[in-house]
């Protein structure tokens, strides 16, 4: 599925959803008037990653730039595949049991290997390949953030995800991307969905959800109905 989405792209999928509501018109499934009120509000799409935490973060960046740098023909005298396995491990046991002096130290660790993969990749690739840029962009700032800095990274291989907070009682912090959706008031049928980067207020992004729903069907909705998460809103229409 997510080959096949990918090949779709953006575009295909909006296309689908129109013919989805047009052919729901013509069969009178969606009726007139269930297209004048609908409800907006927006969630969160959870990517698939792991909890993130600066161990494994150092660990996983650092193969993966260890893996890739090797695939272009640079020589890792280096690589800290066993030892960072090891200290990995040390350090979740260490925090399970809350000696958090000697996982900290485990994590210090990590993240010195990952530095010097760095270093050593750097001094060997004067002109990287645009992949490898990428990737070693991510892994500088993987190596410098703190954890009460701005835009943290918190995977490697997906780094635009965002840590979101919701208000949910069961999950503190969501990780993905924040995304809006529109339904109709009767009968609940889709008609609109866009996907945001950064974590835009909730009221800052029904203006853009309001186009692409006006894409789909035409000016035909009346009556918008949000939750109190969208007071100040910059939508005009």
């Amino acid at each position: 599925m997510t080959h096949w989405r990918q090949r779709l792209g953006e575009g295909g999928a909006e296309q689908m959803l129109r013919a989805t509501i047009e052919t729901g018109i013509k069969i009178d499934a969606i009726g007139g008037a269930q297209l004048k009120r609908i409800n907006v509000d927006t969630t969160v799409q959870t990517k698939a990653i792991r909890f993130p935490t600066d161990a494994r973060l150092y660990n996983r960046c650092r193969e993966r730039l260890v893996k890739l740098a090797r695939q272009q023909g640079l020589v890792i005298k280096r690589s800290y595949q066993h030892v960072g396995r090891r200290l990995l491990m040390q350090s979740s046991r260490y925090a399970h049991t809350r000696q958090i002096k000697r996982a900290r130290a485990c994590t210090r660790k990590l993240r010195t290997q990952l530095g010097r993969v760095i270093r050593e990749i750097d001094r060997q690739a004067t002109k990287p390949t645009e992949k490898l840029a990428r990737l070693l962009e991510t892994a500088h700032r993987i190596h410098t953030q703190q954890r009460h800095d701005k835009n943290n990274i918190y995977s490697a291989h997906e780094p635009e995800v965002e840590c979101i907070a919701k208000g949910k009682a069961d999950k503190q912090c969501e990780f993905g991307n924040k995304v809006g959706v529109a339904v109709t008031s009767q009968g609940g049928w889709f008609v609109g969905a866009s996907s945001f980067t950064g974590k835009p207020y909730d009221g800052h992004t029904l203006n853009a959800q309001m186009k692409r729903v006006n894409n789909l069907i035409g000016d035909r909705v009346s009556e918008v109905h949000v939750d109190m998460g969208y007071r100040g809103h910059d939508y005009t229409g």
